[in-house]
């Protein structure tokens, strides 16, 4: 359970208690997540005009990994809030980047129907 915590604990006890802090704990870690996705998705463009989508595909999972493997490892609070944010560039990374793609090949017309038409 969370922290080592029961959430079956009677309320105010110090299993339900550890329960509870660890619930709010990994809500502020997705509330980090959610923060750093918004805001490295802002950005994931210019990155990709800059150093490619093929850099920035590989530098969002690396960071991925990265971060989780430290979590892992780490095994503190604090590293719940600010290993989030790894979670949350690779997140950004893998649902921007495909429409962005897209996007890039229709103004290239590089998509076209099985007839050879364009769209």
């Amino acid at each position: 359970a969370v922290y080592g915590g029961d959430p079956r604990a009677p309320s105010g006890s110090p299993a339900r208690e550890l329960y509870d802090e660890g619930v709010r704990m990994g809500s502020c870690g997705m509330a980090v997540y959610s923060l750093t996705c918004s805001l490295y998705s802002m950005v994931v463009e210019q990155l990709i005009s800059r150093i490619g989508a093929r850099a920035v595909y590989m530098a969002g999972q690396l960071t991925h990994c990265c971060g989780m493997l430290a979590m892992g490892l780490i095994r503190q609070r604090w590293a719940v809030i600010v290993l989030s944010c790894a979670a949350g560039v690779l997140y950004a990374t893998i649902f921007t980047i495909p429409f962005i793609l897209v996007a890039s090949y229709h103004s290239q017309g590089l998509i076209r129907e099985a007839d050879g038409k364009g769209y």
